[in-house]
């Protein structure tokens, strides 16, 4: 058996599993819509727009670094030290959040 035919029967016996317990299904989803709004109130931190757009983009809209270069015409390079930069904006923001409350 190639790796190929491993991986489709190991998402098929995925599919399976989840068939037989909606409520696991269901736990993902809202875990992953909590995630969803996590993300989306960190990313409205930043007041730079091309870095919040970078972090929307890469996170929300499951971009590669190379998709996300080629769609703002950065290097691929250029655009993960971007998202450096903007995690780091994000978690000094929480920060002084924090402090402040």
């Amino acid at each position: 058996m190639n790796w190929e035919s491993y991986k489709e029967i190991s998402i098929l016996e995925r599919i399976l599993e989840f068939e037989e317990n909606p409520e696991e299904v269901q736990r993902l989803t809202i875990q992953i819509s909590e995630k969803k709004r996590e993300l989306k109130a960190d990313i409205s931190l930043l007041k730079n727009p091309m870095l919040k757009k970078i972090m929307v983009m890469r996170y929300l809209d499951g971009l590669g670094w190379w998709s996300i270069a080629e769609r703002t015409g950065y290097s691929a390079d250029h655009v993960r030290f971007m998202g450096r930069k903007a995690r780091s904006v994000i978690l000094h923001e929480k920060s002084k959040q924090e402090q402040g409350a």
